[in-house]
């Protein structure tokens, strides 16, 4: 006969302070533990139970064991990341020429990782994903040799170029600003940089990329 001192609550040496009990085929009380911290009590079709943990095969579940606790988290990425920045001052006679400047984003409107250099004009991510990057350029000074134009993000892994057209054809009115935006995703791992460069050719260095919001480059982690 089973020894149900436990279930009887009377005293039984013979049992393990803190453990868990559990009867087997034969109606014999066995023992799980004791457990530690996050153990579960875990069953096994036709077989005694154990302790065990949980774990995420994928990595996309975070869990912390306490005592007595289990805590879980989606490991989401999605908005840690990202930065929204423009030029405080106009960038004068940057291109025309073939030149290819960075756009000189020197002011954050946010940046929720601090991972934006507002020195360099380039974002650094700090962790492995795929990213929205958005952006805006606006230039101005442009003469009718000036036929030829693009604006790109520059990142680790490759560049995304948004646009190429005739600036100055493009251009409203015949008047010497153009503005264009377009957006993309991509890939970058951890520590790789991000920025936004332009050009325009066939003409010479006078084109210059305008103040203020109205040119603006916007990062945000997506995965």
């Amino acid at each position: 006969m089973a020894n149900n001192n436990v279930i009887n609550k009377r005293p039984d040496t013979n049992r393990t302070q803190h453990a868990v009990g559990s009867y087997g085929a034969s109606g014999v009380l066995s023992e799980v533990g004791p457990l530690t911290n996050g153990q579960l009590v875990v069953g096994n079709t036709g077989n005694a139970p154990s302790a065990s943990t949980l774990a995420s095969s994928s990595s996309t579940i975070t869990i912390t064991n306490g005592a007595g606790t289990v805590n879980l988290e989606i490991a989401e990425k999605f908005g840690t990341e990202g930065a929204w920045v423009y030029p405080s001052s106009t960038g004068t006679n940057i291109t025309g020429d073939g030149t290819k400047p960075t756009i000189a984003h020197d002011t954050e409107s946010w940046d929720i990782g601090s991972d934006f250099n507002t020195g360099t004009y380039t974002y650094t991510s700090a962790v492995t994903g795929k990213f929205q990057f958005s952006l805006t350029v606006h230039i101005i000074g442009l003469l009718s040799a000036n036929t030829y134009s693009s604006f790109y993000v520059s990142t680790s892994n490759r560049t995304y170029y948004i646009d190429f057209r005739n600036p100055y054809y493009c251009s409203l009115y015949g008047s010497t600003r153009y503005m264009w935006s377009g957006d993309v995703i991509g890939d970058m791992d951890a520590a790789d940089t991000a920025n936004v460069k332009i050009v325009v050719s066939n003409g010479t260095k006078v084109v210059d990329s305008y103040a203020g919001t109205s040119e603006h480059f916007n990062v945000f982690i997506l995965d």
